[in-house]
């Protein structure tokens, strides 16, 4: 409990509310900061995410697109 009474006479002093709220607007911008690094990778990463499931996705269809040509040439080569 004495330490906010010392905190609160501390802060009756000019000087100390200017560095008292100075380092409360840091806190505040480190936060806010973090908070929208934060979603910057969070939609980067599902970004890459579906960068890499069209990526498979294509993948996919040239290897079926390829099977289905080898399917073709097999069967008029039975004809």
């Amino acid at each position: 409990m004495s330490d906010a009474r010392d905190f609160l006479r501390v802060t009756k002093n000019a000087g100390a509310r200017h560095v008292v709220s100075g380092a409360l607007g840091f806190v505040v911008g480190v936060s806010l900061a973090s908070f929208v690094a934060v979603r910057i990778v969070d939609r980067t990463r599902k970004e890459l995410e579906w960068t890499d499931s069209m990526t498979e996705l294509t993948r996919s269809v040239r290897n079926l697109e390829t099977h289905v040509k080898n399917l073709e040439h097999d069967y008029a080569g039975r004809k």
